[in-house]
C-alpha cells in the first residue's frame, strides 16, 4: 500500500509536535508514536475506519484530538 501525506497535514503534523511537547515534556514524542501506530494500523486495515469520501477515511486516536 502507498502512504502519501499531503504537505499541509505534514506541516500540521510538526505543529501539533511542538504544541504538546510545549505543554508538557516528552508530549510530543508520545503523539508521535501514536501517529505512528495509527498509521500502521491503517495500512494493516485500510478499509476499517470511517468513510468521509470516495478515497477518505478518518483514524481518530483517543488520546490526542
Amino acid at each position: 500500500m502507498k502512504i502519501a501525506i499531503h504537505a499541509e497535514a505534514r506541516d500540521e503534523f510538526f505543529r501539533a509536535i511542538e504544541y504538546y511537547e510545549n505543554q508538557n515534556k516528552g508530549l510530543g514524542i508520545e503523539f508521535i508514536a501514536k501517529i505512528e501506530e495509527a498509521i500502521a494500523r491503517i495500512v494493516d486495515f485500510p478499509y476499517a475506519w470511517s468513510r468521509l469520501g470516495q478515497n477518505l477515511r478518518k483514524c481518530l486516536l483517543k488520546k490526542f484530538p
